[in-house]
Parts: C-alpha cells; structure tokens; sequence
C-alpha cells in the first residue's frame, strides 16, 4: 500500500525555510515581494508580462541534487576517512545552499534588467551548467587540498620510515 500511494513532500520545510530567507532578505532590500503558500515569491513590477512574476521555491532551489550529487562523488572517492568526507559534505552544502540562495535573490533583479524570458533561461543555463562547474570545481579542491595533500604526506611519512 505504502509504495502505490505518492509520499508527502518530505523536503517541504527546506524549501519553505529558502523561501522565508529569500523574501526576508528580498523585503530588507526593498524588493515588491509577496509571498503565498510558504514557496511561492510573487514580484510586482509593469515591466513584467501581467505586471507580476510569480516563480516556486522547488527542491531543486535548495540545492539538494547538487548535494545529492557532490556527496557522492566525495564518498566514491578514495583516499579520505569517512569523518572527513563527511564533515566536507556538510562544508559543501552550507556553501550550496548559500549559493542558491543568492540566485534566488537574484532572478528579481535580473528580471528587471533583461526581461522576463531573459532571466528564465539565464536561471535554466545556470541550474543547469553553472552548478555543474562549481559542483566540479568544489571536488577539485577537495581533492587537491584534502585527499592528494594527504595521500602526499602519508607517502613522505612512509618513504621516511
């Protein structure tokens, strides 16, 4: 019965806490934000197409597939005890979930300077490459900082016994 039956959105609070950030600190900054239903952000502006743009914090705005996806390349790696993979993981995802959070802040503005359709696919581009390449560049330095400094010194630990 459990598996023919849709589960509940168990990453609904994640999103509903993004979306209380992303409209605190759109508010502070003077946006005309409204929010409704805890994940959708409406902006108010007559450059938009019916005067508003109305857009949902989903789970893919939490950055939760990027996790998903560096911590396992971490994990799937080599040459790191699971503590410090782990406690990289959850560097990574702060910083992350933080990135997100500045494109969500941003898409208003963006919005504002080349248009509706200009900041959907500016936001598609960089859902889509952009956290490709941090994701990438993010394993990278864990890699050369993390585990190839560490698997260098255990070899000039070793060589020196």
């Amino acid at each position: 019965y459990v598996f023919l039956t849709p589960s509940p959105n168990s990453l609904y609070t994640i999103q509903v806490f993004e979306a209380r950030i992303v409209y605190i600190i759109q508010k502070a900054l003077g946006f005309p934000v409204e929010i409704r239903n805890s994940i959708d952000l409406y902006y108010y502006s007559s450059t938009f197409r019916h005067d508003k743009l109305g857009m949902e914090i989903s789970t893919a705005c939490a950055g939760i597939y990027e996790i998903v996806f560096l911590s396992a390349l971490m994990i799937g790696s080599r040459g790191a005890n699971l503590k410090t993979k782990f406690k990289w993981i959850c560097i990574f995802a702060v910083f992350l979930f933080a990135e997100n959070l500045v494109r969500l802040i941003m898409l208003y503005p963006i919005a504002l300077w080349i248009g509706e359709d200009g900041m959907w696919v500016s936001h598609y581009y960089f859902w889509k490459y952009g956290h490709l390449a941090i994701i990438l560049i993010l394993f990278g330095l864990w890699f050369v900082f993390v585990v190839w400094k560490k698997e260098i010194l255990c070899k000039d630990d070793a060589v020196s016994l």
